[in-house]
């Protein structure tokens, strides 16, 4: 399960990087990934959580997709946010420590 969502990953982050790059807005480039996408990371953080009323398969079917979209919803919010903290390092001319 764990193998599957690293090689979803490698899918997903080229694609989130295209998005975040073309937005075009007035506050900072990364903002509104960061508000918008707070809410869902707290829904599927509780429902990965939750444990419903299902068979024992039903429940690893369950714990998979909860998880997957979890994780999702995680790196659509935490790669803009890494991205504008290098972003205002490479502003101040600093380098990476």
């Amino acid at each position: 399960m764990l193998l599957i969502n690293r090689i979803s990953d490698t899918d997903i982050r080229p694609v989130i990087g295209d998005i975040t790059d073309k937005t075009k807005i007035t506050w900072e480039k990364f903002h509104p990934y960061l508000f918008g996408l707070a809410i869902p990371l707290g829904i599927m953080g509780v429902l990965s959580f939750t444990s419903p009323h299902f068979s024992m398969n039903g429940k690893n079917v369950y714990a998979y997709i909860t998880f997957t979209l979890m994780m999702m919803a995680n790196i659509a919010m935490n790669l803009p946010l890494k991205n504008s903290m290098d972003f205002e390092n490479k502003l101040k001319g600093g380098g990476r420590t």
